[in-house]
């Protein structure tokens, strides 16, 4: 998925550099749009390392442990313990070696897990363990994330090993994608065949992102069927490589629906209030509250200027910021074009640079606003989204050269890229 992303990039903009946020086995910086992505290797997302008995008295000693991997379900990984605190946007997935036998032997090598850095006794399956990392790892990314960071957790990515394992002289030399009863042999769990590790690992995720605020990407299904994008012997493995996939490929499809279900989920009330509270933090100011009678105002408002979608102020009781984009414009793109005013802004003299626009940034940032309402409507061509924010009380009195004015100057806007760090940690 990550190198799929990186090819899709480089074809918009050639302008890249490697760079690597800490931890991070890979990253390149596209320095046009001042777009970073990482990649991020681990196997557990939980730490974990070698175990060999030391105290014969220990409580994993005296139950006849000798050696093992130590699994601390509550400690990060520090491939990517720091990421959340530097990326905008964070995708997750683990699965397939908490099912590795060939490394996670039960009997020679098993997995033992620890939390608040003492042995779980009596120690506990598998399957436990991963709930317990799940729900550990899902509530420290939410505790340490910046405000407005979005959330990603990828489904399980299916195998297509047929007649055994990958060791085992299991093979996948399929030409056409599977029909819906090949794909429910291959992976039902009933079935318990080589590859069930993927609905397997899915029902432990699910289970642990019910209360999170993680969006879950789902990739699994629409994966099963391809059994036939798969390298397999073209790999230059000595075995079928029926996990991996080609490129171009099924991975772009996946960043598709990644593209698409982050910018459906840029939308929300929720998405507007922390991209406005995010902007209002790095200045000290207090959050913004949403009030449905502000945002009532600000729909009716956005539903009468999408008849011919001018850039009008309705000159309402309430403070306004308007903006309008082709293609997949969010509201929160709308938000990110008024904030990146900032640069335009001195703060200390409440002034902005002649010629410049600051009115939408400063009604963003402006202490007494404290309750928002947002919409985003299509206009009636079919061509430009209109956004309306509406803010109560209204501010954004700021000075332009010796002039005053309540900066409700407004600007047509067209995005083609943001600015974000994505954050792709893919376990393989």
């Amino acid at each position: 998925m990550f190198v799929s992303l990186f090819c899709t990039l480089k074809r918009v903009s050639g302008e890249v550099r490697k760079w690597r946020p800490v931890g991070a086995d890979r990253g390149f910086t596209f320095l046009q749009y001042n777009l970073t992505i990482a990649y991020h290797r681990t196997n557990l997302l939980a730490r974990y390392g070698s175990w060999l008995a030391s105290d014969s008295n220990g409580k994993l000693e005296s139950l006849g442990y000798k050696e093992g991997y130590r699994v601390d379900v509550d400690v990060p990984d520090g491939t990517w313990a720091e990421a959340p605190t530097f990326h905008d946007i964070l995708i997750l997935n683990t699965g397939h070696w908490w099912w590795a036998p060939s490394k996670f032997d039960p009997v020679k090598s098993p997995m033992l897990f620890f939390e608040k850095g003492l042995p779980l006794v009596p120690p506990v399956s598998p399957d436990v363990g991963l709930d317990m990392v799940l729900r550990h790892m899902t509530s420290f990314v939410e505790r340490k994330s910046r405000p407005g960071t979005v959330l990603f957790f990828r489904t399980q990515s299916p195998r297509h090993f047929e007649g055994g394992d990958w060791d085992q002289g299991g093979s996948c030399q399929r030409l056409q994608p599977l029909m819906p009863q090949q794909v429910e042999e291959l992976f039902a769990l009933k079935n318990n065949a080589t590859n069930v590790e993927t609905r397997l690992v899915n029902q432990h995720l699910y289970k642990a992102l019910k209360s999170s605020t993680f969006h879950v990407l789902d990739i699994t299904h629409m994966s099963e069927y391809r059994a036939d994008a798969h390298p397999s012997t073209s790999g230059g493995k000595k075995h079928d490589d029926c996990m991996h996939w080609c490129l171009p490929g099924l991975t772009d499809v996946w960043n598709d629906l990644f593209i698409a279900q982050l910018k459906r989920g840029q939308n929300s009330e929720q998405d507007y209030l922390d991209a406005h509270n995010k902007a209002r933090a790095e200045v000290g100011v207090g959050p913004m509250t949403w009030d449905v009678t502000v945002a009532a105002y600000a729909l009716n408002y956005t539903n009468l200027r999408a008849r011919d979608c001018n850039l009008i102020h309705s000159n309402g009781r309430y403070g306004e910021n308007l903006a309008k984009g082709t293609g997949s414009f969010t509201g929160t793109d709308a938000v990110e074009l008024w904030i990146n005013e900032k640069i335009y802004y001195n703060n200390a003299s409440n002034t902005c640079a002649r010629d410049q626009v600051c009115g939408h940034y400063t009604q963003v940032v402006w202490r007494s606003s404290i309750r928002l309402g947002c919409a985003r409507v299509l206009c009636s061509n079919g061509l430009w989204w209109f956004v309306t924010c509406s803010y109560d009380p209204p501010g954004n009195i700021i000075v332009i050269g010796s002039s005053s004015t309540l900066g409700k100057r407004a600007s047509i806007w067209k995005i083609l890229v943001l600015s974000l760090t994505i954050l792709t940690i893919i376990i393989s």
